[in-house]
């Protein structure tokens, strides 16, 4: 797993400069060509990146949308590591245990108790910083978004103010159509609910 990351990160890293111009550079006999690469085709990639990191995780399972009862995770996820910890000391001290367990039909052993535990302290980390890199996508997104955005309201409050003249043609007609985009992006507000009977 450390290998295959480590490869995926070095990939990553190299044209790291090119990508975050929006270029992706081809040697072609000797010499070097800039060739425009989209953000589609950039976020294209990282996700076709992801996808392969997927098979290398073992037992790795997508939770289906909507989640079914049956995938539904009971309370047993919140059983503590220390109590994992003693029931696998116990399968190994007490040889009654251990068969009472194989006469009900129980497959449970030391080794599969702690290489659940080692598992879950090495993917919960991973999934801690895949976490972190997805949020740190969105909040890159939405700082794009709003740096574009307080330039794009100064240019619309110049546009209607263009609009002001006698003149019957407008300068910038456009500027009624941002308008109406602003009137549909506003939800109504719904009525609160009537209170129940005898609640009051």
């Amino acid at each position: 797993m450390q290998t295959y990351m480590s490869q995926t990160l070095n990939h990553s890293c190299t044209g790291a400069e090119a990508k975050m111009k929006g270029k992706e550079v081809i040697g072609m006999s000797g010499t070097e060509a800039e060739v425009p690469v989209s953000h589609a085709e950039a976020a294209r990639q990282l996700t076709e990146s992801l996808r392969a990191m997927q098979s290398t995780i073992d037992g790795f399972v997508l939770p289906p949308s909507p989640l079914d009862a049956q995938s539904r995770l009971r309370g047993h996820v919140a059983l503590p590591d220390a109590f994992f910890v003693e029931l696998a000391v116990a399968l190994e001290s007490s040889a009654p245990f251990a068969g009472a367990l194989k006469a009900a039909s129980i497959q449970l052993t030391p080794v599969e108790i702690r290489d659940m535990l080692r598992y879950g302290e090495a993917y919960l980390s991973f999934a801690d910083a895949v976490e972190r890199f997805a949020r740190g996508i969105r909040h890159t997104v939405f700082s794009r978004r709003a740096k574009v955005g307080r330039v794009a309201s100064s240019a619309y409050r110049i546009a209607k103010g263009m609009n002001l003249g006698v003149d019957v043609s407008l300068p910038v007609p456009q500027t009624e159509s941002m308008k109406r985009a602003f009137k549909r992006r506003r939800k109504p507000v719904s009525p609160p609910a009537p209170p129940a009977p005898g609640s009051l």
